[in-house]
């Protein structure tokens, strides 16, 4: 019997070589299987961008294509936030979601901030090293259309593609939901709000982790993915 199959979803403005560090501490246990969406990692950039609910058709698609049966799927950021769409609006088609670090509080409020935050030029100014790592990643995409499509697709979560409360009651799998307890991003509020709505979930708080990807502890983090998928 081979190892279980767990599909890595990045997060926005993201690709799929986010998780090679990760990568090495999972494989001994799971057969990991990354994915680019749309625009993301060389894929090329759409005309009319892309939704939530359009990535949740891409993970959809994919799944089905690959003939993967019931996937643990680890999602990153908006990359889990797609596998709970995605898994909503399919029943049952995922065996075990585990997010990190996923926003779900897209009020208005909310929303604007994080739209006015993605802001290519001032980040060139204060940060430009990893505006130009973005550049290397999405190559040979236009990071500023990348950025600004990104904008208007959490436009779009906030005013219509948000999950509801209905949609979340949908989601048939285990869900295990992961917050840095420094993350700045996302709110254990928020987190706690949606584990509430979800017939069969569990939050947990990793200490001393920030936001980022690159600033959980690997080690941690695949040993806390590997007990909530074989102790289920």
């Amino acid at each position: 019997m081979g190892k279980p199959k767990l599909l890595l979803l990045h997060g926005a403005l993201g690709s799929m070589s986010e998780f090679d560090p990760l990568r090495g501490f999972l494989e001994p246990h799971f057969e990991t299987l990354p994915f680019n969406f749309t625009g993301h990692g060389g894929r090329r950039i759409q005309p009319e961008g892309f939704t939530m609910t359009s990535m949740a058709a891409e993970l959809y698609s994919w799944i089905i294509q690959e003939n993967i049966f019931r996937p643990i799927i680890f999602g990153y950021s908006m990359g889990g936030y797609v596998a709970l769409k995605c898994e909503a609006q399919h029943p049952g088609l995922i065996g075990h979601i585990i997010t990190l670090g996923t926003k779900f509080d897209w009020s208005t409020e909310s929303t604007d901030k994080q739209i006015t935050g993605l802001d290519i030029n001032t980040w060139r100014q204060k940060i430009p090293y990893y505006v130009s790592s973005l550049e290397k990643i999405h190559s040979p995409n236009d990071i500023n259309i990348l950025a600004d499509q990104t904008r208007l697709m959490m436009q779009h979560l906030s005013q219509l593609d948000y999950l509801n409360e209905s949609e979340l009651k949908n989601i048939q799998c285990r869900v295990s939901l992961l917050l840095g307890a420094l993350d700045r991003m996302v709110t254990q509020e928020e987190t706690m709000h949606i584990q509430q709505c979800l017939t069969n979930s569990v939050m947990k708080i990793l200490p001393e982790t920030k936001h980022p990807l690159d600033k959980a502890d690997p080690a941690i983090l695949t040993e806390i993915i590997y007990s909530e998928t074989i102790s289920h």
